[in-house]
């Protein structure tokens, strides 16, 4: 939770309808640490086997599905479910461990020949 100052010095940090801030330190330190909080969340909702289970290109993906929901929604305001869907649009619909095995077979086929 946010001191009395530390709220007003984020009013005033906050950028404006141009995008632009005043006090960009407190401003993208604000915003780290409400990611690091996220981070926690995610880890608490997913767990982490599955988390650990991810390939690289899984991650990415979900990284990019997180962040497309934080721009929507807060923090506080984003639940488990939503999370635990996003992880599951990843993993079984877009890039499955499956495809990415045959995807990746295929082009190590294709540089032999």
């Amino acid at each position: 939770m946010l001191t009395k100052q530390e709220l007003e010095d984020l009013i005033k940090a906050w950028p404006d309808e141009n995008g632009e801030t005043n006090d960009p330190d407190t401003y993208f330190n604000w915003l780290e640490k409400q990611r690091r909080y996220f981070a926690g969340v995610v880890w608490h909702a997913l767990g982490r086997a599955k988390i650990e289970a991810l390939s690289e290109r899984q991650k990415n993906l979900l990284n990019n599905a997180l962040e497309r929901l934080l721009r929507k929604k807060t923090v506080f305001e984003i639940t488990d479910a939503e999370i635990l869907g996003q992880y599951e649009m990843i993993t079984e619909y877009v890039s499955p461990l499956w495809q990415e095995k045959v995807v990746s077979e295929f082009y190590e086929k294709q540089t032999f020949h």
